[in-house]
């Protein structure tokens, strides 16, 4: 006898002896919920469901270190300088090709070579997303950051 069949047994031992109508109908109810419960755990371990573990979420990807996508060394140097480790933070910051040229030592061949890099690792520049999804982006970063709290800059900011 497993544990829902003892609890439904209990609850029916315990009908009789106890009075008024508000308990003996929350005892019904409770035995109604629980065989409805009893046929769902059966109906589920005939379908396998609890026979199989359930899949591992899926893990960030890594971040894409400049030293290991293949950059020209002037063009690892001077992003290097400039402050940048990963081409996700690049794609991410920069608002425009112009950004690019303001780096020292970064010319055209350098500006085509990472472009080319940050598609080839299917990542885009800032500037490339449309309004949609630039919108998108930002409300989904204002629900993760809702809880959080808040400098007073960031609040006064909000407030305008």
């Amino acid at each position: 006898m497993n544990r829902l069949e003892n609890a439904i047994e209990q609850l029916q031992a315990l009908k009789p002896h106890v009075g008024g109508a508000e308990i003996e109908n929350a005892i019904d109810t409770a035995i109604e919920a629980l065989n409805v419960f009893d046929l769902l755990t059966v109906f589920a371990r005939t379908l396998g469901a609890f026979n199989e573990p359930m899949p591992p979420a899926p893990l960030p990807d890594p971040p894409h270190y400049l030293a290991d996508v293949g950059l020209s060394v002037r063009s690892f140097n001077a992003l290097w300088r400039a402050g940048y480790e990963t081409l996700e933070e690049i794609a991410a910051k920069m608002d425009g090709p112009s950004k690019m040229t303001c780096i020292r030592n970064f010319g055209n061949r350098s500006q085509e070579e990472l472009i080319q890099k940050v598609h080839e690792y299917g990542l885009r520049f800032a500037w490339e997303y449309t309004k949609e999804e630039r919108e998108a982006a930002f409300r989904k970063n204002l629900l993760q950051n809702e809880g959080r709290s808040k400098s007073g800059f960031e609040r006064k900011v909000r407030k305008t």
